[in-house]
């Protein structure tokens, strides 16, 4: 859970019964996950045959497993130990050759496991501001007064995507 109701009903002014509410909060958390995936541990499976270092997708706060496998041999994987990799800045995962497993390159198919750098602030801000767009969001998809027209369906989507663009490098911060 990002926002607990009664933080958000710090945050956010509505008259919405907490079951609505918390059905808000629910759908929002869903929906930054989707956009930047979740806070629970990451697995990814790269295939970087001969190559020194790859990237993983998410920052990493650390590293749970890594193991290798040859496809041309159709080898069982390899658990990597700690001492055969090591993560350069907070993506970036490079083969050593120190550990008891080490070579210069990576074999063909890499399985990692790790944790991601944890941004629950900034999560919890993204949220308050979908909540506070659903929230502000008109029944009607045109509105027009006069010379003015606006439709808030399309309008809403650029809105909502914005206020996720902090989340997309996995960090970030609000300005």
């Amino acid at each position: 859970m990002l926002l607990s109701l009664a933080l958000a009903r710090e945050l956010v002014e509505t008259d919405l019964s907490d079951t609505a509410l918390q059905l808000l909060l629910d759908s929002t958390e869903q929906e930054i996950d989707r956009f930047a995936g979740s806070l629970a541990s990451v697995t990814e499976v790269a295939r970087e045959p001969y190559s020194a270092s790859f990237f993983l997708t998410r920052p990493v706060s650390s590293v749970t497993s890594v193991a290798e496998r040859a496809l041309s041999t159709d080898a069982t994987a390899t658990t990597l130990d700690p001492s055969d990799y090591r993560l350069r800045g907070l993506r970036e995962l490079v083969r050593t050759l120190n550990g008891p497993n080490g070579r210069s390159q990576w074999g063909d198919e890499v399985v990692v496991v790790y944790v991601p750098v944890q941004n629950l602030e900034l999560r919890q801000q993204v949220q308050a501001t979908l909540v506070k767009l659903s929230l502000e969001q008109d029944a009607f998809e045109d509105e027009t007064a006069g010379d003015f027209k606006r439709t808030t369906k399309d309008d809403l989507l650029l809105e909502r995507h914005r206020a996720m663009q902090p989340l997309r490098g996995g960090i970030g911060s609000l300005a």
